[in-house]
């Protein structure tokens, strides 16, 4: 029971007591002789001395009275304190604690003495105990800290803080023991939060970019991959546009105003985008807004923060234990007089204030805190002076300017049952609010995520349950977020990409589960209800998360297989197709692939006819084998329709068709489409299926894009068609033309009258005989024609003189190869036939002119020609000779065998003489 203090006796009363009785001593003692005048004397001392004797022994009792009350008043705060207060021995034995120490323990103060604090300390925390406790004792006065998990009972734990300093002998410590384990809770679970969101966006295939005023601000481990980085140190911070090929960078900034302007995602689309070696690769994009860190940014799919909260008080050595307790308390203490005073403050209160301990000392609490805190402060004092405590939150703001989230105290002060002051205490919680607020900020940005992914995000419990997924799986199984469930998801039927089943123990969760690996991009086939497939790439991964088991990231590629099967369909038509060789075969083997491919009973092609706009069915197979050749009006019927409006019809209901003019032709028919076939912006025809069954939207879309080819292919043959048409009619009459000027130079010289179409054939013939093309064959014949078109230069006195030429009139005469060089050289069209012209009168030896070419420099038609101009021009008749008989020209052009003519042309003409019997 504690000692009942009594009342301190008032000195001031007892001083002028003694001193009346002093005075009255002095007054009977005046008027006596001596000696007898001694004898009072002596007695007047020693009354003054036994009055001096009560007075000191009165002020001794005020004296200890109010140590007494001093000491009550540490007691009271050594109790009441919100941290428990130990003073160990070396080996750890108790021999004080305080009652939060005690209740910490679980155990009654008394109980607890001379025990060791050891034993309280769970398994896992002696040694780490231990270590503290001998560090501790190697150096007084120096601040030790450790934190240790306690045992409170047989099933119930809590972490701790203990903060101890050994005195100067080396005996005992006091320690200051906090209960943690409401921070130790928020840690572990923000750190559960952080790992199970980021798990989920750190093992997704897909590339994921959060960006935000055009620079990189997160990148996932797919996205460091896909852009070729080593570190995410390469990617973030920098533009987003760097990594856009320029060609897409007006797209995508068109498509961050539509997100900002619409607040909803924009589709996926196809861009180039660059890697860091610069590399172009092609990915599919899909974009959106979130919030990221509670600010607005955009979230790219291309296929943390962990605030520890320590907060720690140092403990100084100090004289007085009391002092120490209250100097190294984590928080403010303070208490306060009824009349609202201040008779003591911990550091942490003063350093608050900005006040000296001096300055704190008797202070009234308006003048500390100002009028405005005073009053909202003034009702939590009076109530704790009614011995009502108070608790409560508050966001205090330090004179520097700096907001703090604190929890305060206001507790009553008793003695001998009435109060007579009150204790504040402040604790600084910022740091459990904060943390707090990353848990929620945290909790709230992988949400978000992983709500928006494009990609379908499930998780399995241990028992291998689906216990939480994002929209994006719900849709690709075929089914509402509300009815999607593990029942749904365990009933689906899971096929290989052959159409095998696939059994649940070569699932990829199952896989990762059991392997404790990541298995990735295993394409699985989804069947639904109604029979159809969604086609899958799954990732798995395991997670090591309490009652938690894998993550499955699914990507829905139905559409890429679709779309695979259309090109491979395409390039294989593309392909056939090519082997026609005419627009008739090519339309025949299009309707064949097409009936094979939609599994049609009937197909057609109509080619609109711009002369009379009609429409003639070209081909007809199947139920309309009947309809080819057939015209049908303009803008009737079906067909009519699709051609006029340029727009694909389709009837899932055909039988019913009124557009479709014999209805006779469908009675096996239940489905019907008609697609246009458009050519440069220009609708040149239509080609329409009908078969048994549904028609669907992939069925549209490959009917589509072959009709788009065969359009073009239909476009192309006409063109080349009419081209191959064209250039026959230009050829026959450039050569008429060149015919035309043969026969000019002919009628020019009456004697070689004749001439040109005579050695033009010899000239073909041989070149026949040496294998040259065809192609080299129409540019001999052009050569051999305009053989001496260079006469056309020569002056008539020279051409046309009856006698021998003078050897002026040669030069000029040999100068008619130059002319017809100079003549033809600019006429693209006759460039290749120049050889003749300008090399026929060349001489194998060199001899030759106009520029003396020797063997086979000169060109193999000239060489060719130069026997056949010989032959034909010594067999006719000159004004100034005779012909010469066919055995003397023969014997002449064996002569000339290697001087004039090359020998490998005289043994082909040679060949030809024999094979025509010349």
């Amino acid at each position: 029971m504690k000692k009942k203090y009594e009342q301190p006796v008032d000195t001031s009363k007892l001083r002028q007591s003694a001193e009346d009785k002093l005075s009255k001593v002095k007054k009977k003692t005046a008027s006596l002789s001596s000696p007898k005048v001694d004898f009072q004397h002596l007695v007047y001392e020693l009354e003054v001395h036994q009055i001096e004797l009560e007075m000191q022994n009165v002020e001794l009792i005020q004296s200890r009275a109010q140590e007494e009350a001093v000491l009550h008043q540490y007691e009271s705060l050594y109790d009441i304190s919100p941290v428990g207060y130990f003073t160990l021995t070396q080996n750890g034995t108790i021999q004080q604690v305080n009652l939060t120490g005690a209740n910490l323990l679980g155990m009654e103060s008394g109980k607890l003495l001379k025990r060791r604090f050891g034993l309280f300390v769970s398994p896992k925390s002696r040694t780490v105990f231990a270590a503290f406790l001998e560090k501790v004792f190697s150096a007084a006065g120096e601040k030790q800290t450790c934190e240790v998990e306690l045992l409170k009972g047989k099933s119930k734990s809590l972490w701790v803080q203990i903060s101890a300093v050994c005195d100067a002998a080396y005996e005992t410590c006091h320690a200051v023991v906090v209960d943690i384990s409401e921070s130790k809770q928020s840690e572990e679970a923000l750190q559960r939060s952080e790992e199970r969101y980021r798990a989920v966006v750190e093992w997704t295939p897909e590339a994921i970019v959060i960006h935000r005023d055009g620079k990189i601000i997160y990148v996932n481990p797919a996205a460091i991959k896909i852009f070729g980085a080593k570190t995410e140190r390469e990617l973030v911070g920098k533009p987003i546009l760097d990594r856009v090929h320029s060609a897409f960078h007006q797209i995508a900034l068109t498509r961050a105003k539509d997100i900002i302007e619409q607040g909803t995602s924009v589709p996926v689309v196809e861009q180039r985008l660059l890697k860091l070696d610069g590399t172009i690769i092609d990915a599919e994009v899909q974009s959106t807004s979130i919030l990221y860190d509670g600010e607005l940014a955009f979230h790219t799919s291309m296929r943390d923060v962990t605030a520890r909260k320590q907060a720690e008080s140092a403990l100084r050595k100090s004289e007085h234990f009391a002092k120490v307790i209250s100097d190294n308390l984590p928080g403010m203490l303070g208490y306060w007089t009824p009349d609202l005073r201040c008779t003591f403050a911990n550091k942490e209160y003063n350093s608050w204030f900005g006040r000296t301990a001096e300055q704190m000392h008797g202070i009234y609490m308006q003048d500390l805190m100002g009028d405005e805190l005073f009053q909202r402060n003034e009702p939590y004092a009076r109530a704790a002076l009614r011995g009502e405590d108070q608790q409560f939150e508050r966001t205090l703001v330090k004179p520097n300017g700096e907001t703090r989230y604190t929890w305060v105290q206001y507790i009553s002060h008793y003695l001998n049952g009435e109060v007579q002051g009150f204790f504040v205490l402040v604790t600084d919680i910022t740091s459990v609010k904060l943390s707090q607020e990353q848990i929620r900020v945290s909790e709230e940005k992988w949400r978000s995520l992983f709500e928006i992914l494009p990609v379908g995000i499930s998780v399995l419990d241990t028992d291998h349950a689906l216990t939480e997924f994002n929209p994006a799986l719900a849709k690709i199984m075929g089914v509402n977020i509300e009815g999607l469930g593990d029942s749904i998801y365990k009933q689906r039927k899971y096929i290989h990409s052959d159409g095998s089943l696939m059994p649940p123990e070569e699932f990829p969760s199952t896989r990762a589960i059991q392997e404790q690996t990541v298995i990735q991009s295993v394409e699985v086939g989804i069947v639904k209800e109604d029979g159809g497939t969604i086609w899958t790439e799954v990732s798995a991964a395991p997670l090591l998360l309490p009652g938690l088991e894998c993550v499955i990231v699914t990507t829905d590629i139905t559409e890429r297989k679709q779309k695979k099967h259309e090109l491979e369909t395409l390039a294989n038509i593309s392909a056939i197709l090519r082997k026609a060789d005419s627009r008739a075969d090519m339309l025949s083997i299009f309707l064949d692939q097409l009936t094979s491919l939609q599994n049609a009973n009937g197909a057609a092609i109509a080619l609109y006819d711009p002369a009379t706009g009609e429409s003639v069915i070209e081909l007809a197979m199947g139920e309309f084998v009947s309809e080819t050749g057939q015209r049908l009006a303009p803008n009737v019927g079906m067909v009519g329709h699709v051609i006029k409006t340029g727009k694909l019809y389709l009837n899932n209901e055909a039988r019913s068709d009124t557009l479709f003019s014999k209805p006779a032709l469908l009675k096996n028919i239940d489905a019907l489409v008609c697609v246009p076939l458009i050519a440069h912006a220009e609708t040149i025809g239509a080609v329409w299926v009908g078969r048994k069954g549904f028609i669907n939207e992939y069925d549209l879309r490959l009917l589509t894009s072959i009709a788009d080819m065969v359009a073009n292919t239909i476009h192309r043959m006409t063109l080349y068609e009419q081209t191959q048409l064209d250039a026959l009619e230009l050829a026959q009459a450039y050569d008429s033309t060149i015919e035309g000027w043969s026969h000019a130079l002919d009628l020019r010289d009456n004697e070689t009258e004749g001439h040109s179409l005579r050695v033009t054939e010899m000239a073909l013939r041989l070149a026949q005989t040496a294998g040259m093309t065809e192609e080299e064959l129409v540019h001999i014949r052009r050569g051999a024609l305009l053989h001496d078109i260079g006469k056309m230069g020569i002056p008539d006195a020279i051409l046309l003189k009856p006698g021998k030429l003078t050897d002026e009139e040669w030069v000029t005469m040999r100068k008619h190869p130059q002319y017809a060089y100079d003549m033809l050289s600019f006429i693209d069209y006759l460039r290749p036939a120049l050889e003749i012209p300008y090399c026929h009168h060349e001489r194998w030896d060199g001899t030759g002119y106009p520029r003396g070419l020797k063997g086979e420099q000169i060109p193999l038609s000239a060489r060719l020609f130069a026997v056949a101009d010989v032959w034909d021009a010594l067999c006719s008749n000159r004004r100034y000779r005779e012909g010469w008989t066919h055995e003397k020209v023969l014997e002449h052009i064996r002569k000339q065998t290697g001087t004039h003519f090359d020998p490998r042309a005289v043994e082909i003409f040679f060949q030809v003489m024999n094979k025509e019997n010349l």
